[in-house]
């Protein structure tokens, strides 16, 4: 279990990270509502080359599970690196 989940304590947001996630996701509305086919560049992007990546990476210990590699791919590969951060 991540370190961050064992912790009993919470520190409460502050109006400082409350203002910055507020403006960031403003930001982030504004670029989907914008965007002619709802393809947002930074996070799908970013989405498909964890799922391209993960069809070559699970062919190389299953070639029956290398088209599941992608979902995989999505799903394991971001869990993984924000465990190494």
């Amino acid at each position: 279990m991540p370190s961050f989940l064992q912790s009993k304590d919470w520190e409460p947001v502050s109006l400082k990270h409350l203002i910055q996630f507020a403006v960031g996701f403003g930001l982030f509305l504004a670029l989907l509502f914008w965007s002619p086919t709802g393809f947002c560049l930074i996070v799908d992007h970013a989405n498909l080359l964890f799922h391209e990546a993960g069809h070559p990476f699970v062919g190389i210990f299953s070639r029956r599970l290398e088209p599941y590699g992608g979902t995989m791919g999505q799903l394991v590969f971001p869990i993984v690196l924000e465990q190494i951060k």
